[in-house]
């Protein structure tokens, strides 16, 4: 994603979107992942998890290249990032 493509990003409808499919995951899947981050593509549901932000994003960016995510912390009330983008650079 280009730099400037990021006006035509919808924040407010990525953060509700990654909020509801948040919402969904089972109370399991958060009690064994309490504390963990997880970047969720809000187009198809996919969830990439890992220890920290950074890491979550970078492996749902690996895949999804030109995506924004949504970005959670597994088992807290206070969100840490609301969205993420990478910008590829070649």
């Amino acid at each position: 994603m280009d730099m400037r493509d990021l006006t035509k990003v919808d924040m407010s409808g990525i953060s509700k979107n990654g909020q509801k499919i948040y919402a969904k995951l089972s109370k399991e899947y958060k009690r064994k992942n309490k504390g963990k981050y997880i970047a969720v593509n809000v187009k198809n549901g996919e969830i990439f998890k890992a220890d920290r932000t950074a890491e979550a994003v970078q492996k749902a960016l690996k895949k999804y290249p030109n995506e924004v995510f949504y970005a959670v912390r597994v088992g807290y009330s206070v969100v840490e990032t609301l969205g993420s983008f990478g910008v590829r650079i070649e």
